[in-house]
């Protein structure tokens, strides 16, 4: 059971400002059992509790055993206000959510702004929780496989834990509370750790209010035991499985807390369109809303997938009862007849009952709501955009701040690292290229045995000649990132580094810079995997629906990510390693902007001016275009920036952190979590009273209303074929024998369809067309009549039959009033018609009649 407010900020008009909450319960498949707006909580939800243990009776249902709130979990004097509220369900066990008793401590903070808050709340979460030991095992395999299949380095054990994502240890693992004698001394254990001199940052800020955190403390101990996992009761359902590196891993569902509820108050406000509504009109869509939300959430709950996908109760009912008719079975298995409404009252019904008013009838005075919605400012209101649509469980520690631009690849420890084969050595240099500048290192000498050091000093550790130590003695350096090779990342990025101010490469330096790629680990000699840098749809704006245009979707998005100097889409520095390191040596030497002439140039320009160099040296020399997958792709002001002040924050974190970050980040239980339960082959039958449907009524080989003129099929009528009239005294000429009588006298009567068209109808042998005189060929055809004629003949029939005539319209005035000169629109008083417009003497602007009609006339 959890409330929210943000909801009934959409109220408007004579509700307006009514409601506080929104309070909703929910079961463990996650449907919403109640919502009720009130105007405060306590005892105001006494009704709703009271009908809801009355429904569970009534449909003999077994009462639950286990409810989550977030306030009034217990009580010092007798049961708790939760417990009362549900008297009826006597072994009914109430527990605090562990997210709303984390956030209590989080009160006790300086700031949530502090570098060390998300490390506090992270082992916050470790001191409650501990992870099923399988469940991780099998999700730290998967990891493996997924990043050994990037073809990386070497990488450690406590690097494939950092690239365990949040949601991914949410979904596939279990996890249980410690108990209340090892989670109140693991808390009271990080409290004195964060309250000392170690929960201070570097400018000596610290983390933890001390009066303040101690005071909650003292009240939250308490509350231990009400956040403990019941016993004998197992929270998790597994949905489903998902092969992730090839490992088959479980998907779980867990019922623990309000997570699904929070989901639920994120979709709850989307429920209600814009910003904005009426009473009745708030009714709707939350009704509307509520019983999809639970139909989704039923299919999620059943194995299989459902025949029939439609939220139409009726439809299905009437497919269900004609399915038995017909097939003599259900069409859809999974279809349960709805209970009938049991008489809870919902949403602004719950509200109005507080307060004694009724909810008003949609359109009743659509004047009125009119006049009270125009009133509402939607500035006043924050629009919600379409965010992710699953609810993340935010009591799981993050253990990796990922950066966007950072593609995670990685290879398992139990894999050794593909040491790179010594590089072939680089073709004797040509006399007539010289190096152009001195201070650019020379190459090895081509003489096999052994060989000389170089004429002029390495300006790197890569013209130290690789033979002088084994790749085994050297082992392999690890980066930041935790992939080995970083060393051959900064041999080339210092080679490239010193060739900043050249003016162009030539062979020798090319095949330098070849020979140091091809030193490169795998993954630096990929190709950049760049991320997505566009959204498939929009997800802010008044009302949320992407703009329609003629381009491809996604190309302007992109072209309009982070424009900064230069004013191009750019990438982060931290997209390649490569770049990273040489932005890193850029950001060495350019420690400050100079000033010359009177013109300061800042720090990050000159950065640029030096990257966007080397990068053009690359772009023109085709043969290490063709030689090398060598990518130095665009960057400009913003992202470099940005990566620039992600990285600064990321070492302050790594200093403040030494100590207090959990030596196990992923801390497992020593024995088994309880299996969990599975998902359910189909719905249980209905309990209780079922709702009755009222479906339409069957018109079966009933003729269909048809258009003004038509009539059924049915009704056409035979057309006989009539002798040619003659004058009156005359004697029909008779035909005489041996001439050829008319085709339909031989083969019978045309015949008038309702579409207009003849039709023949074969005579019977021995039968001839009568031909005695003219036919009456109006009664013969029956001429059809238009439904308004019809009605129009009805209606006079009845006046005719009850003597009471329709009111015949009475002119009120003789005539009509000009409205600028007061008198008679009439031809005595010099007024005329033509068209819509009217002639009136004052106003012609001394214009005579025949003019004005001659402007009228040549207007039209």
């Amino acid at each position: 059971m959890d409330s929210t407010k943000k909801v009934t900020k959409k109220l408007a008009g004579a509700a307006a400002g009514t409601a506080a909450w929104c309070t909703n319960v929910g079961n463990e498949y996650g449907q919403v059992l109640v919502s009720v707006l009130t105007a405060g909580e306590g005892q105001a939800l006494d009704t709703m509790a009271a009908g809801l243990v009355k429904r569970y009776r009534e449909a003999g249902e077994a009462p639950p055993k286990v409810i989550y709130v977030d306030r009034d979990c217990c009580s010092q004097h007798g049961p708790c206000r939760v417990k009362a509220m549900f008297a009826g369900w006597d072994e009914l066990q109430v527990r605090l959510d562990i997210w709303h008793f984390m956030r209590r401590f989080a009160a006790g903070v300086t700031t949530e702004a502090h570098p060390l808050y998300g490390i506090f709340m992270a082992r916050l979460s470790t001191c409650i929780f501990e992870w099923d030991p399988e469940d991780v095992a099998a999700l730290r395999r998967a990891k493996e496989g997924e990043l050994a299949a990037r073809s990386v380095g070497n990488i450690s054990e406590e690097a494939v834990s950092t690239r365990i994502t949040r949601r991914e240890l949410a979904l596939h693992c279990r996890r249980r509370t410690r108990g209340v004698e090892e989670t109140n001394r693991l808390i009271g254990s990080l409290i004195s750790l964060f309250d000392s001199e170690s929960g201070k940052d570097t400018l000596g800020v610290p983390l933890l209010d001390h009066e303040r955190i101690q005071q909650i403390w003292m009240e939250q101990q308490k509350h231990l035991g009400c956040i403990q996992d019941p016993e004998d009761f197992r929270l998790y359902i597994k949905t489903g499985t998902l092969k992730k590196g090839n490992v088959e891993l479980c998907c779980y569902r867990c019922a623990r807390g309000s997570t699904s509820l929070e989901s639920f108050h994120l979709h709850l406000n989307r429920f209600i369109p814009g910003t904005s509504a009426s009473d009745a009109h708030f009714q709707a869509y939350l009704l509307e809303g509520l019983m999809r939300w639970n139909d989704d959430r039923m299919e999620d709950a059943v194995k299989g997938a459902p025949s029939i996908r439609s939220y139409s109760s009726a439809l299905r009912e009437a497919v269900d009862q004609l399915s038995q008719k017909v097939l003599g079975r259900c069409w859809d298995e999974r279809y349960r007849t709805p209970g009938a409404y049991t008489g809870e009252l919902l949403g602004m019904e719950y509200l109005y009952s507080q307060t004694g008013k009724e909810l008003t009838p949609v359109l009743q005075n659509p004047q009125e709501e009119d006049r009270l919605v125009e009133e509402v400012n939607d500035e006043d209101f924050q629009d919600e955009g379409f965010v992710e649509e699953s609810m993340e469980d935010i009591t799981v520690p993050v253990l990796y701040e990922d950066d966007p631009s950072r593609v995670l690849q990685s290879r398992p420890s139990s894999l050794t690292s593909p040491q790179a084969s010594p590089p072939p050595p680089p073709s004797p240099p040509q006399p007539s290229s010289p190096p152009p500048s001195s201070h650019l290192p020379s190459p090895p000498p081509p003489s096999p045995p052994p060989p000389s050091p170089p004429p002029q000093a390495p300006a790197s550790p890569a013209d130290v000649p690789s033979s002088s130590m084994s790749d085994e003695a050297r082992g392999a350096v690890i980066g930041p990132d935790g992939i080995a090779g970083w060393d051959k990342v900064q041999d080339l990025a210092v080679y490239l580094v010193d060739l900043r101010e050249a003016s162009y490469f030539t062979d020798l330096q090319v095949t330098q810079i070849v020979q140091l790629w091809t030193a490169l680990p795998e993954v630096d000699k990929q190709r950049v995997n760049y991320q997505p840098r566009h959204q498939v749809r929009l997800t802010s704006g008044r009302f949320k629906a992407p703009k329609r245009s003629g381009v491809t979707p996604g190309v302007e998005s992109v072209k309009r990510c982070l424009i900064g100097h230069p004013g191009g889409p750019a990438q982060w520095p931290s997209t390649s390693r490569l770049v990273e390191a040489i932005c890193t040596k850029l950001c060495s030497l350019h420690k400050s902007p100079t000033k010359k002439s009177g013109v300061s140039t800042p720090r990050w320009s000159k950065i640029l001016d030096s990257y966007h160099h080397i990068r053009e040296l690359v772009l023109n020399t085709p043969r290490l275009m063709a030689e090398t997958t060598l990518q130095l792709f665009e960057l400009n002001q913003k992202t470099l920036i940005q990566w620039f002040q992600r990285r600064q924050k990321t070492q302050e974190m790594s200093v403040l952190s030494q100590g207090m970050a959990p030596t196990n980040k992923i801390p497992v239980a020593p024995d088994q979590l309880p299996a969990p339960k599975e998902t359910l082959e189909l719905l249980p039958p209905t309990s209780g009273p079922r709702h009755q449907f009222v479906l339409p009524p069957n018109l079966e080989g009933q003729a269909p209303v048809l258009r003004p003129g038509r009539r059924p099929a049915a009704a056409t009528s035979e057309r006989p074929n009539a002798p040619t009239p003659t004058a009156p005294g005359t004697a029909p000429n008779p035909t005489a024998p041996g001439t050829e009588q008319p085709m339909s006298a031989h083969l019978g009567n045309l015949v008038l369809n309702p579409d207009n068209t003849l039709s023949l109808m074969l005579a019977a042998p021995g039968v001839s067309t009568p031909s005695a005189g003219p036919a009456q060929l109006g009664s013969a055809l029956g001429t059809p009549v238009s439904r308004f004629t019809e009605r129009n003949r009805r209606r006079r029939a009845l006046e005719e039959e009850t003597g009471v005539p329709k009111r015949r319209y009475l002119r009120g005035v003789a005539y009509n009033t000009c409205g600028t000169c007061g008198q008679p629109k009439t031809k005595e008083f010099g007024h005329s018609r033509y068209g819509s417009a009217t002639f009136c003497p004052q106003a012609s602007q001394g214009k005579s009649l025949e003019e004005w009609l001659k402007e009228q006339r040549a207007q039209k």
